[in-house]
């Protein structure tokens, strides 16, 4: 049985080519095989590596890229998410909710209170954005002045304490 020696496929006699890969069977291109010899590998001088004829053979080794898988599959994408464009969620918020919003902020716990219910309840994810990002603001500036007022109240007790030694001067 002949093999051939550019993927290692058995070969039919009386073949003209290679089964797999299509090229041409001459004589010294291809390795015969007496019927029932076993096929001794060759001494290597490097025992870690193995004659790619014997190791396809043994292994009945297809190529991937022989004549048979000739068919190009392109690679898989994923299918884009579908936005429909007027729909309440999408929609962006209008100048009026913004005047809105400001000027329920200007009355002190209506505008927070109207902020959290709309930050925790809207659909429409501009106006739920913009109600998450003043909410934002107002907690970074409760903070701010909670420490602002704090250095000032300790400054105010120094200030006093040093005058404090001063009022029987007047």
């Amino acid at each position: 049985m002949k093999f051939c020696t550019n993927c290692g496929t058995r070969i039919p006699d009386g073949a003209g080519a290679c089964p797999a890969c299509g090229k041409a069977i001459d004589g010294p291109e291809t390795k015969t095989e007496a019927p029932g010899a076993e096929q001794q590998p060759a001494a290597n001088p490097n025992p870690g590596y193995q004659n790619q004829q014997n190791y396809q053979s043994q292994q009945s080794y297809q190529n991937p890229y022989s004549a048979r898988n000739t068919q190009y599959y392109p690679p898989q994408t994923p299918a884009p998410a579908v936005i429909v464009p007027n729909s309440a969620a999408q929609e962006p918020a209008g100048i009026g909710f913004y005047l809105l919003m400001f000027c329920a902020g200007l009355i002190p716990l209506v505008g927070l209170i109207s902020h959290i219910v709309i930050a925790c309840t809207a659909e429409n994810k501009s106006k739920k954005n913009f109600c998450i990002a003043v909410l934002i603001f107002i907690a970074i500036t409760v903070v701010l002045v909670l420490l602002f007022g704090a250095v000032l109240a300790g400054l105010a007790e120094s200030i006093l304490s040093n005058l404090s030694g001063y009022s029987g001067l007047m």
